[in-house]
C-alpha cells in the first residue's frame, strides 16, 4: 500500500478536491514520494514579502500581497512592456497546493523554466499571469492550502479548512483583481481563470458569482459544485471551457466520491455532465452538442473528444480527454500514474488561451 509523508499527502490534493490535514497515512520517504513544494510566496516574517520589493518589473515574477488577506499573496508574472492594457489569466491551484506548486504545476515536466507553462507563454502573448493563494490547511502545514468552492450536503464542500470557516474567496478574487489593478495596466474586459480541482471548482463559483468582472473560465478536472448549495445565477454570461479526463481518479469524470485518488473518499462531487450541461442551460445553448475530435499532439494512447455547444449565449466547450488523469493540461506529472491517472500533452495551455483570447466581457 502507498504510504506519503503527511506533506506528500496533502500534495495529492493540489489535484484532489477536498485537503485535510487529518487521517493522513504514516510517514515513509519511500520513491513514491513526490518532491515537496515550499510555499515560496509566504514570508516567514512579520513583513509580507510583497510589500518589501516591487512586483511589476516587466518581464518577471514577483509576490505581491493582497490587502484585507494576509498571508495569501499572489504570484505575479508580467510580460513585457506592452503598448495597450495587459489581458489577465489567474490560474489556481488545487486543493493542498499553493501559488508555487500551480506554477510549477502548469508547466511540462514542472520544470518553471519550460517554454510550456503558462505564465512562459502569458511572456509571448503578452498577457499577465497571476498564481493566487488559497487559505492555509492548517497553521503547521503552511504551504498546502485550499479554496472555498462550495457545495452542500450529500454533496462535499470543497475544500477544508476554507469551508469549514467559510472564507469569502470570491471577495479574496476581487480584492486580488483591485490590487492588480493598482500595479498593471489591465484589460478589465479581458480576465479570465482557470483552475486544477478545488481550484477548477473555485472558477466555476466565480463564474457564478463574479461575471461581472470574469469574461471566461476554464475549470480542468473539477465541477461546480458550488451549484449544489447555492443558486448559481451569473449576471451576465460567461464563456466556459471545461477539460476532464476519463481516467481521473481524484475528480472522477461522473462524480461520486471524492478522494478516491487517496483512498479517503468522503461526500459526494459533481459529475462533469451535471456541471457542464448546466451551464449549456444558463447559456440557453442548443440541446445537444455537436462531437468533433479534439487537439492530437501526442502518440501517447489517449485522445480528446470536443464537445461544442451552439446558439449558446457565450463559448461553451467541453474537452473530454480519454484515458486523461487528474494534472494540469500538458502539465506536470506530480504523482504516479496509478494513484492520479496519467498526464496528457494533447491538450495544453495554447488551447486554453485560444479559447479566452477573443472574448471579451
Amino acid at each position: 500500500m502507498l504510504r506519503l509523508t503527511r506533506v506528500a499527502w496533502l500534495l495529492v490534493f493540489a489535484a484532489a478536491c477536498g485537503a485535510s490535514a487529518t487521517g493522513a497515512p504514516p510517514r515513509d520517504g519511500g520513491e513514491d514520494a513526490p518532491p515537496v513544494v515550499r510555499d515560496l510566496t509566504v514570508d516567514e516574517g512579520p513583513v509580507d514579502l510583497g510589500a518589501r520589493r516591487p512586483c511589476t518589473r516587466a518581464g518577471a515574477t514577483d509576490s505581491c500581497p493582497v490587502p484585507g488577506f494576509p498571508r495569501r499573496p499572489y504570484r505575479l508574472w508580467l510580460p513585457g512592456a506592452q503598448d495597450a492594457p495587459a489581458p489577465v489569466v489567474v490560474a489556481f491551484h488545487g486543493g493542498g497546493g499553493n501559488a508555487v506548486a500551480a506554477e510549477r504545476g502548469s508547466c511540462a515536466g514542472g520544470d518553471p523554466d519550460a517554454p510550456s507553462c503558462l505564465h512562459a507563454l502569458g511572456a509571448r502573448e503578452g498577457f499577465v499571469t497571476v498564481y493566487p493563494n488559497g487559505t492555509e490547511s492548517s497553521p503547521e502545514e503552511g504551504a498546502a492550502r485550499v479554496w472555498n468552492a462550495g457545495g452542500a450536503a450529500p454533496f462535499q464542500c470543497v475544500s477544508g479548512r476554507a469551508c469549514e470557516e467559510n472564507v469569502d474567496d470570491v471577495a479574496y478574487v476581487e480584492a486580488l483583481l483591485d490590487d492588480l489593478a493598482t500595479r498593471v495596466a489591465i484589460d478589465p474586459a479581458r480576465v479570465y481563470a482557470a483552475g486544477l480541482s478545488n481550484g477548477g471548482a473555485l472558477v466555476y463559483r466565480l463564474a457564478c458569482e463574479l461575471a461581472e468582472r470574469i469574461a471566461a473560465v476554464a475549470p480542468i478536472g473539477a465541477g461546480n459544485q458550488f451549484e449544489t448549495g447555492a443558486r448559481c445565477a451569473p449576471s451576465a454570461p460567461v464563456a466556459l471551457l471545461h477539460v476532464h479526463g476519463t481516467a481521473d481518479r481524484c475528480w472522477e469524470y461522473a462524480g461520486g466520491r471524492a478522494g478516491a485518488c487517496t483512498g479517503n473518499p468522503r461526500g459526494l462531487l459533481v459529475s462533469v455532465a451535471r456541471s457542464v450541461g448546466g451551464w449549456a442551460e444558463r447559456l440557453g445553448c442548443a440541446a445537444e452538442p455537436r462531437l468533433r475530435p479534439g487537439p492530437a499532439r501526442a502518440d501517447d494512447g489517449i485522445d480528446v473528444i470536443e464537445s461544442v455547444y451552439e446558439d449558446c449565449a457565450a463559448s461553451l466547450r467541453l474537452l473530454t480527454v480519454r484515458g486523461g488523469g487528474h494534472t494540469w493540461v500538458n502539465g506536470y506529472q506530480y504523482f504516479p500514474v496509478r494513484v492520479i491517472g496519467p498526464t496528457f500533452a494533447d491538450v495544453t495551455n495554447e488551447d486554453l488561451w485560444d479559447f479566452f483570447a477573443p472574448i471579451r466581457r
